[in-house]
């Protein structure tokens, strides 16, 4: 299924572990700086459509890129924050998003069911994909990369750094991949 409007690419971008792990009790279960890096060369000057729970787990807006949220939630509770838009569906947050954006396109940025209802929409997933042993409670629907074609696999070296800054002895480095999926019928 392909957005009405055809000038806009409807794009995924999701870090997660092979098992699709992309988060534990409402955070990321990593703090990879090399992928912050990434992630915000990708999607600089595009609107970020998310989730409440995604949005409430930010350190706050993320310059250059409008915010829309997608809450069931009654929007009068929301607070009002220049750049975040509330909207209550996909069709909604799509055209929200396209009036908002910069660029030919917009990224879905989680969480795990804000990915899957966006997906009949998504043209294209970018993957940082860490080989971590992590359990957690939010997932990618990681099934749906069968409609996807890999186009592009790159391996890296990444380095996990500690959220305590006093405590660098947990900073490590993972092997990794960015990979990029288009779907197939796109």
């Amino acid at each position: 299924m392909k957005l009405e409007t055809s000038h806009i690419k409807v794009c995924q971008i999701v870090c997660m572990t092979p098992q699709g792990v992309i988060g534990v009790e409402g955070r990321l279960p990593w703090h990879i700086p090399e992928d912050l890096k990434r992630f915000k060369a990708i999607t600089m000057g595009s609107a970020l459509i998310m989730g409440r729970k995604t949005w409430q787990s930010l350190p706050g807006i993320l310059p250059g890129r409008p915010h829309v949220v997608v809450s069931n939630a009654v929007r009068e509770k929301h607070e009002k924050i220049k750049g975040v838009h509330w909207t209550r569906g996909v069709d909604e947050a799509l055209a929200k998003a396209q009036s908002l954006t910069k660029t030919s396109q917009v990224f879905v940025i989680g969480g795990g069911q804000i990915y899957r209802l966006f997906l009949p929409f998504t043209e294209r997933i970018s993957v940082t994909e860490v080989h971590m042993d992590v359990s957690g409670d939010t997932i990618f629907p990681i099934e749906c990369l069968e409609k996807y074609d890999l186009i592009q696999k790159q391996k890296v070296c990444l380095k996990v750094v500690s959220n305590n800054s006093e405590d660098t002895s947990k900073n490590f480095k993972i092997i990794g991949y960015y990979k990029e999926f288009q779907r197939k019928d796109a």
